[in-house]
């Protein structure tokens, strides 16, 4: 008789459908190989998936760039629904931590901000990701504009 296969990974409730897959999958000629790759698909499908809704969503804002001399991605204004400007300076040029300063231009209050996480946006700079992150948190409500 055939010992069952038991997956550390899964819960002990959780081995009979885990069981009950492999006997499916062998079923259909499958082997691991195979169940890597449709796993690998499926978390490739979810990310493209996360990178362009993330996308769509930095889209609604409207970043303007500061000057000539710096890319948008290092420092650029948005104004919010008030009519307030508020300027954005990546702090330092190969920062680690993707730090903002912010100043509000009408009380010229300062603000010091790090994006509460990477977001899923693809390959791209180190600056271009801090300046997708910063949006992000403006936009998911991290980092509100009413200072």
């Amino acid at each position: 008789m055939e010992q069952p296969l038991v997956f550390r990974r899964f819960s002990p409730d959780k081995q009979d459908q885990i069981q009950e897959l492999v006997n499916y999958a062998t079923l259909l000629g499958l082997d691991g190989r195979d169940l890597v790759s449709i796993g690998n698909k499926l978390i490739r499908t979810a990310k493209s998936q996360e990178r362009d809704q993330n996308r769509r969503l930095i889209s609604t804002l409207n970043p303007m760039r500061i000057g000539q001399k710096f890319p948008i991605s290092s420092q650029f204004k948005l104004q919010n629904s008030t009519g307030v400007w508020y300027y954005f300076y990546l702090d330092g040029w190969y920062t680690p931590t993707g730090a903002w300063n912010i100043k509000n231009s009408e009380t010229k209050t300062k603000l010091f901000h790090v994006a509460s996480e990477n977001y899923e946006f693809g390959s791209c700079s180190m600056r271009v990701q801090y300046f997708n992150n910063i949006l992000m948190d403006i936009v998911r409500g991290e980092l509100k504009l009413n200072f």
